[in-house]
């Protein structure tokens, strides 16, 4: 059923382009440090976030919030607070749920399903995508193989795996999938294809070379570095994926969430990006990412 992926033997990081448009290229070589410093993200910033920012405003689109493997959860949902937040500060959001361990095909034929019964509904143009982890991958096949650059403007990503994890080829190596695996699913009431499609093999031999940016869309990428100490759940899996790719969330490294424009790395980790740990206010996040769709006219 699966296939697990050889350990790289590099960072699996874009190249650059100066088309910046194949495959993910980065459009401005030019590295930035962050996104969120720790320092921004050490200060009580819950404050700052409710109040009514002046560089808040609402964008020309309605955003999508689509979340990744295993999100949404009916006792616990993804984008925690989010949602109630944004619309409260005068934003449109569509929130829609699809297969939490589904293919790319599948969980992406959903989403593009929500998508089109909310802009027909409400007689709008086109949305805007923020996307987490696995949630990204499915809105580039959107935009690519669903023809979803005719109503999407942009679509933003947090420590979405474009070029696979090496964690999920560490486990689905530890699982031996070709046997333990397909037994494991006999068993369970629901699709877990996802693993397949977040291996490294998978996603730079495969989903990259085929599925193109559109260059009627806008990309955007932010990624988590975090220094992981040994209470945190995911210190495992990010001393897996440090020396083979570096810096990283816990479950994706930082270059393999580059793609488009990288607006840089937030000192959160896989699960804080959207509100599962009481430790940081993510909401700092969607405010910047926000900002900046708005900048750009989105």
């Amino acid at each position: 059923m699966c296939k697990s992926s050889p350990k790289p033997t590099k960072k699996p990081g874009a190249s650059v382009n100066k088309t910046g448009k194949n495959e993910g290229i980065i459009d401005d070589p030019t590295p930035v440090i962050s996104f969120i410093s720790p320092e921004e993200l050490s200060h009580k910033v819950t404050s700052w976030v409710y109040n009514d920012h002046p560089s808040i405003k609402p964008t020309k689109y309605p955003i999508v919030l689509s979340h990744g493997m295993g999100g949404d959860r009916a006792f616990l949902k993804s984008f925690t607070g989010i949602k109630k937040w944004l619309s409260e500060s005068g934003l449109e959001v569509l929130q829609p749920q699809v297969f939490r361990y589904g293919k790319i095909p599948l969980r992406s034929g959903l989403m593009k399903e929500h998508i089109l019964e909310y802009l027909e509904k409400n007689n709008i143009e086109k949305v805007n995508i923020i996307a987490h982890s696995m949630g990204g991958l499915d809105g580039r096949y959107i935009i690519s193989e669903l023809g979803g650059h005719e109503f999407i403007s942009s679509l933003t990503t947090i420590s979405t795996p474009h070029y696979g994890s090496t964690y999920c080829d560490w486990i689905l190596e530890q699982l031996n999938p070709n046997e333990k695996l397909e037994l494991i699913s006999n068993y369970l009431p629901f699709e877990i294809g996802a693993w397949d499609n977040l291996t490294t093999h998978y996603l730079k031999n495969e989903f990259n070379p085929k599925y193109k940016d559109h260059p009627d869309v806008k990309y955007y990428s932010v990624a988590g570095a975090v220094d992981f100490s040994l209470t945190n759940p995911l210190s495992f899996s990010g001393g897996i994926i440090t020396p083979l790719e570096g810096p990283n969330d816990g479950l994706v490294s930082v270059e393999s969430s580059k793609w488009g424009t990288f607006l840089g790395t937030v000192p959160m980790d896989h699960a804080e990006q959207i509100g599962w740990t009481i430790r940081v206010d993510h909401k700092l996040l969607y405010a910047k990412l926000i900002m900046n769709l708005v900048k750009n006219g989105h």
